[in-house]
């Protein structure tokens, strides 16, 4: 699962194994901030590899004001 910290949030791969580990442990998050266009792109890929393997993980857009 740490690809998608690498794919999506250009995470060096010892920084998304690190993360990883924080996310389950601690339900620790990942924030990024790009245009709604290219969030929705994200998250859908996001929650579609997320979905293939069955893990718990969710990706989500916040809302704008």
């Amino acid at each position: 699962m740490s690809d998608l910290l690498i794919v999506h949030f250009s995470h060096r791969p010892d920084q998304a194994s690190q993360r990883m580990v924080r996310m389950n442990a601690q339900r620790e998050s990942v924030l990024s901030l790009v245009d709604s266009s290219q969030a929705e792109t994200i998250v859908a890929e996001i929650n579609g590899e997320i979905a293939e393997v069955g893990h718990s993980l969710r990706c989500r857009m916040s809302e704008s004001e």
